[in-house]
């Protein structure tokens, strides 16, 4: 499969991505961190960069 289906689920809190593996079944993206889930609340500011709430 070279363009597996890939879901995003934007929720209030939290975020989470999955995606079809090579066996045709739905796996959570693990993030940056090792985490399935990520903070939907992200901050940007000039002098800061960007900040994730956890």
């Amino acid at each position: 499969m070279t363009n597996p289906a890939v879901g995003i689920d934007l929720g209030t809190t939290f975020s989470v991505i999955a995606a079809i593996n090579p066996a045709g079944n739905p796996e959570i993206v693990s993030n940056v961190d090792g985490n399935r889930i990520t903070a939907s609340a992200v901050l940007f500011q000039d002098n800061y960069g960007c900040h994730l709430a956890q």
